[in-house]
């Protein structure tokens, strides 16, 4: 892992247009800090006093032994890796095509087999590694997450303290209360404070969890993370061996969009993660991983590239000028031996044609002897001359332009390897080619001899015996209808002119070969055809429920190479990259102690029953009981998961938290009763009820009011009458 990653500027890389962008031979600049937009220290502002150059050539000569044995060690796997390419392309070796090939016949049969399988195998990755709308990583906060000392301090001064209050209030009433009941009593009290501020740290855990992945994935959308992994799949289903190199910055020009309508275009270094070719990867002998011993990643420069690297921190401008003075008289050219056919298979060019544009160059990470560090001019970060530093450095001929020492915290380095099938203790594993090689020839011997058969069979075989044939008759000549001329007296007795063959068809006994070595493939590989659409299936497979059952089986073939993915790049890349942001990213409050979780292997295994069980449990869960245990914010967390695997806008059909919170908040208030249609029938009725009594009351007390009337007036027509009035009687006021 290059030094650069972590907060260095990668000159070197910054304003190269394309050398680095599959090799990363990564500069190093000023040790600036983090910024937020990206930035670092770069140029000769943050420039380091370029190293002496000294006596290069026993840091050079290292490398280059370095090289040398590893390059031996890998002869091997080299035509391994170019029959892995062929059976990816369908092609024969040129070795076989000239013992094979005749002219009548032409070039021989080949059927893609394994191509088909690996097409196959990338497409089932591609969707468990690279899912729409899904990261196939995760930052898990930690379940017991570390109280900071400003709060872990005062619990128990605090809890003390409460314990005192809580015994002076029991002295009040009378109680005595003893030293344990106090001890006991702190004890308690400060367990059920700590127990707050965990779940209190806990839940602030999971909100920085949250913000870090969220700042993590907008690295990786700009690093192209996710097209060096559609890369690396492509790699890991055709090699016996895949290496994803990243992250390490590496400087890019970008457009800013301000608050004026132009554009500001910043230049600034970026988190970045490459495929690396198996063709340009050589590990130690016996290495077991990128980390293990000197491993070397062969690059390839232009003179442009080459050049921009003068005056980058890290680089020696004396070296590089004298690579490109070497270079115009085409003194670098340290080609390979599988390059051409590696070019002619890839598609680049079907000649021996080698770029003179191209500089090789080797990029070396190991350790080196702190003497020869020294000698080189190294003096930073080397103290003792015999200890050995971990350094990366960039070899072209006999000339070091860059080294450095990697100051990873961790001391690892920018490669990441995993293999389809590997092997226990071994840097290659076994691809799936290598796994179906003989299932293949015999698929392919059994073509051409199905093909061999069928143009034998597909028409009679004509033997005419020349010495009847008339002067001037071409055999070659015959036509259908054509009338032959023959001359008897040079024929044998009883010796026929012209017989006649016909040659048997093998086509079935061929053909059922092949199936049966097809069927061997799916077993040794575990990518069955029924994965990749094939309708000829029978039994199980022929019903929908079977298919998904033989589906689900066949997905745990799959699962151990997507296992393997993500213990060795996923896990591994992710927590690189965690730890830059957790090391130079000034937001603190996106910082917080998280686990990295790679999500492939679980995907893989709840995948096809997820959205199944997640509308079963809706359909449990809809009854007033759950519904009291889950509450309305559970039910919601529920609906958001199934829309979203149904690729629905969950945000413009289910309210957010906090709308949800307000809603509930608002039928919780008290609200006045609304009378009912019974009520209301009610409520007419008795006010008729009540009216027509008040008018009956009030008849009754008119009829009363008038009969007084009406006796009063008697009386008083009387008095004016000159009558006295009874003497038991009063007389009427006046």
């Amino acid at each position: 892992m290059n030094a650069a990653r972590y907060g260095r500027d990668e000159g070197g890389v910054s304003d190269v247009s394309g050398a680095f962008d599959d090799a990363g031979a990564d500069g190093e600049g000023g040790r600036g800090r983090f910024t937020g937009d990206g930035g670092s220290g770069s140029g000769a502002e943050g420039a380091e006093e370029e190293p002496a150059q000294g006596n290069m050539n026993a840091l050079a000569g290292y490398i280059r032994s370095s090289w040398a044995r590893n390059k031996r060690a890998r002869d091997v796997v080299e035509h391994r890796l170019l029959a892995c390419l062929r059976a990816r392309r369908g092609v024969y070796a040129q070795s076989e095509l000239q013992e094979m090939w005749t002219a009548d016949a032409g070039d021989p049969i080949y059927l893609p087999l394994a191509a088909t399988k690996m097409r196959a195998a990338e497409a089932a990755l591609r969707e468990l590694l690279l899912p729409d709308g899904e990261r196939p990583w995760g930052l898990d906060a930690s379940p017991i997450p570390e109280l900071p000392p400003e709060v872990a301090e005062p619990i128990e001064e605090q809890a003390a303290l409460m314990a005192r209050q809580q015994m002076l209030q029991m002295a009040r009433t009378g109680k005595v209360v003893e030293l344990d009941q106090f001890a006991g009593m702190a004890a308690r009290l400060g367990a059920e404070l700590r127990d707050r501020m965990l779940e209190a740290a806990r839940r602030e855990a999971k909100a920085r969890a949250a913000r870090m992945e969220d700042v993590i994935e907008a690295r990786m959308e700009r690093g192209s993370y996710y097209k060096a992994i559609a890369e690396y799949v492509q790699h890991f289903c055709t090699y016996p061996a895949a290496v994803l190199k990243g992250p390490f910055l590496r400087r890019g020009k970008r457009l800013a969009w301000l608050r004026s309508a132009e554009p500001d275009v910043v230049s600034a270094p970026e988190l970045t993660w490459a495929a690396v070719s198996p063709f340009d990867c050589y590990p130690a002998p016996e290495a077991e991983s990128c980390q293990d011993g000197d491993f070397i990643e062969r690059i390839r420069m232009t003179r442009a590239d080459l050049y921009e690297c003068i005056g980058t921190p890290g680089y020696s401008e004396k070296a590089i000028r004298t690579v490109l003075e070497q270079q115009q008289s085409g003194g670098l050219r340290a080609w390979l031996w599988s390059d051409a056919e590696r070019r002619m298979l890839e598609g680049e060019t079907h000649d021996t044609w080698i770029p003179d544009y191209l500089v090789d160059a080797l990029h070396f990470w190991g350790s080196v002897e702190g003497r020869v560090l020294l000698e080189y001019g190294l003096t930073e970060g080397v103290c003792d001359p015999l200890a050995y530093y971990e350094v990366d450095a960039v070899l072209i001929g006999a000339e070091v332009i860059r080294c450095e020492v990697n100051d990873d915290p961790l001391g690892r380095r920018p490669y990441h390897n995993a293999s389809y099938d590997p092997v226990p203790g071994a840097f290659w594993g076994n691809s799936i080619y290598d796994l179906m090689r003989d299932c293949q020839a015999m698929v392919n011997a059994c073509a051409r001899a199905l093909n061999a058969n069928l143009g034998l069979a597909s028409g009679p075989i004509m033997g005419i015996d020349m010495s009847q044939l008339a002067a001037g008759q071409d055999p070659k000549a015959m036509r259908p209808l054509q009338i032959i001329q023959l001359d008897r007296s040079r024929a044998q007795a009883a010796s026929t002119p012209i017989e006649w063959y016909q040659a048997d068809s093998r086509a079935p006994e061929l053909l059922a070969i092949i199936e049966k070595f097809e069927q061997k493939a799916d077993d040794l590989t575990g990518i069955p055809r029924y994965m990749y659409g094939n309708e000829n299936m029978n039994g199980a497979g022929a019903t929908a429920s079977g298919l998904s059952m033989l589906m689900g089986t066949a997905a745990k073939g799959l699962q151990r190479a997507v296992a393997n993915i993500d213990r060795g790049v996923i896990s591994r890349t992710v927590e690189a990259a965690y730890l830059h942001e957790m090391l130079y990213n000034p937001d603190e409050s996106v910082k917080g102690d998280c686990t990295v979780s790679a999500r492939g292997t679980a995907a893989l295994l709840i995948k096809e029953h997820l959205q199944q069980t997640r509308t079963q449990f809706l359909a449990l869960t809809a009854n007033p009981i759950d519904m009291q245990i889950i509450g309305m914010k559970g039910r919601r967390a529920v609906l958001a998961e199934v829309a979203k695997a149904l690729a629905m806008p969950v945000d413009d059909i289910l309210p957010t938290a906090q709308e949800l919170e307000a809603q509930l908040s608002q039928q919780q208030q008290p609200k006045p009763p609304q009378p009912t249609p019974n009520a209301a029938l009610r409520a007419v009725t008795e006010k008729g009820k009540t009216e027509s009594q008040e008018r009956i009351a009030g008849a009754r007390i008119a009829g009363q009011l008038a009969k007084e009337q009406i006796k009063h007036g008697h009386e008083y027509v009387a008095t004016d009458a000159g009558a006295v009035p009874d003497a038991g009687q009063p007389a009427a006021a006046a």
